[in-house]
């Protein structure tokens, strides 16, 4: 038996820390569901060139998508209010919510913590951000190269000024 089997974890994250987090629980034995954004992964097509491949080596990159390892998935758009009530009643199965949106985001769109607790009195949701839930950089977007900036680890990387 693994340490989570039983556990079940809905992944809404999207960039590394969360998909790395939840990788980590599939690998303990928790039943990991990727709920995947159809309008998300346009957007990422664009941006990183996926959209002029062809459909045989789109497939090839998400077979290879070594933060889905023991992952199952399934595509909702989280916009879609039918697609919302489907997330929800997941959400009813899971002892776990991962995601890493800004603060605010998942309560726009009916999947916060507060609306989510409704159909799951006793789920844990682990929210992952740049600068946590308060604060005066609650807002600021990304991940791991701003909060090295932040921190000023970047100012000790590079050529010794010496």
């Amino acid at each position: 038996m693994s340490a989570l089997e039983g556990i079940r974890v809905v992944d809404f994250s999207k960039f590394l820390p969360g998909p790395y987090c939840t990788w980590l629980l599939a690998d303990m034995g928790a039943d990991v569901i990727r709920v995947e954004n159809p309008r998300e992964i346009a957007k990422q097509a664009k941006v990183f060139g996926w959209d002029m491949l062809s459909e045989a080596e789109r497939a090839g990159i998400r077979e290879g998508d070594i933060l889905a390892r023991n992952k199952r998935s399934t595509m909702l758009d989280m916009g879609d209010p039918d697609a919302l009530e489907a997330i929800k009643q997941l959400v009813a199965t899971a002892d776990v919510v991962v995601e890493d949106y800004r603060p605010g985001v998942m309560d726009k769109i009916g999947l916060g913590y507060e609306a989510l607790r409704t159909v799951k009195p006793d789920l844990i949701y682990a929210s992952l951000t740049l600068c946590g839930q308060t604060g005066p950089y609650r807002d600021k977007p990304g991940h791991d190269p701003i909060a090295l900036s932040i921190a000023g680890v970047l100012s000790r990387i590079g050529e010794n000024p010496d």
